[in-house]
């Protein structure tokens, strides 16, 4: 086999041999990148305003009012469970007021579980969560932040920017339950 292989690249009289090897891998170059291209053109098909979260292969439809005031924060927890928490910029990046606080800014988590979860389980749980859909072996589901996610320091004596940061994370917050309803799932 080896010899057949240096006959089609080092052959004297066989430059056919040559030229269809070259041919032969031209071709399947362009099949593969035609078929990435193919791979990716498929999340150009969502509904305008939707946003992927490709990990999750999930999308979500997020108000005009969003444009450049979120981040989406992925995580994988372990090979069953992973989630993406939509964080208000302003109040995530406010470094100086940060110190203490951890991160903040959460309006809301989204939550990819690798098996069937019910209402009455997550009504059970520890902070208030809503199903949204089962697609694909997985359960989605919504999860409020556990804890306050605006700096304290915003809600008693807030400078004029403060108070606009707070105002916008509430909004933000009011908008959840639309974004949650317009779930939609992405096959890989």
């Amino acid at each position: 086999m080896k010899n057949r292989f240096e006959n089609i690249l080092y052959g004297d009289g066989k430059k056919k041999g040559k030229l269809v090897f070259i041919l032969m891998m031209c071709a399947i170059l362009c099949a593969g990148s035609l078929m990435a291209c193919s791979i990716k053109d498929d999340t150009k098909n969502l509904p305008d305003g939707y946003v992927l979260i490709e990990e999750m292969n999930c999308a979500v439809k997020l108000p005009e009012s969003w444009d450049g005031k979120y981040v989406i924060l992925y995580e994988a927890f372990d090979d069953t469970l992973d989630g993406a928490a939509f964080t208000q910029v302003a109040s995530y990046e406010k470094d100086e007021y940060l110190h203490g606080y951890g991160e903040v800014g959460t309006v809301f988590f989204l939550i990819r579980e690798k098996r069937i979860v019910t209402q009455e389980e997550l009504d059970n749980g520890p902070v208030s969560s809503s199903l949204l859909m089962q697609e694909g072996g997985y359960t989605y589901y919504y999860c409020e932040p556990s804890d306050v996610q605006v700096p304290e320091i915003y809600l008693t004596n807030p400078t004029e920017k403060e108070q606009a940061i707070a105002e916008e994370y509430s909004q933000m917050c009011q908008d959840t339950e639309d974004i949650c309803e317009s779930i939609i799932y992405v096959a890989e």
